[in-house]
């Protein structure tokens, strides 16, 4: 059922032209965690019919870090699959991985295709609107105005878009 609701979802999204379509692996340890190596050869299967399917589409699959133990776990994916990239999420890297941000991106850097940013505060998911900053004992929260940042983002790298495309932007 999971893998014909990915299909659907891959079909809904190519309507939209996107350059990119980020994927959760679906990994969590608490459910998985005696059998993760029997759960990622099945995964890793599963996803190159998925990434073929996508291809027929022109549409590039990426992954995004979640739950994964650490980067390595992570790698033995991409690198079974040629053409699958990677949707770096620091903030899950801090949360839910052994290992820190930099070592991700250090081991998975060559896959690299998107970044997913937001705040948390190291220890609990909370895809918060700010970004936390320390200096000596003060702690400095600023909070983010999203649909500014969105557009001015956006604005940003449309010149750089594939030809063709365009952007139209409305945020309430």
């Amino acid at each position: 059922i999971s893998l014909k609701r990915i299909r659907i979802a891959i079909e809904i999204s190519v309507l939209f032209e996107p350059l990119n379509m980020v994927l959760h692996t679906g990994y969590h340890s608490d459910y998985y965690r005696e059998k993760k190596y029997e759960w990622r050869k099945v995964f890793i299967e599963k996803l190159a019919e998925l990434k073929e399917f996508a291809e027929e589409l022109n549409l590039i699959l990426s992954l995004e870090n979640t739950f994964e133990p650490d980067s390595e776990f992570f790698k033995e994916v991409l690198k079974n699959i040629e053409g699958v990239f990677w949707c770096f999420d620091p903030a899950h890297a801090r949360v839910f991985s052994k290992e820190n941000e930099i070592t991700w991106l250090n081991t998975l850097y060559s896959w690299l295709k998107e970044i997913h940013c937001h705040d948390n505060n190291g220890e609990v998911e909370f895809h918060l609107n700010r970004i936390t900053a320390k200096s000596g004992n003060q702690t400095y929260h600023i909070k983010v105005d999203l649909s500014s940042l969105i557009k001015k983002t956006v604005m940003a790298l449309a010149p750089l878009s594939y030809p063709g495309t365009q952007v139209n932007i409305s945020i309430t």
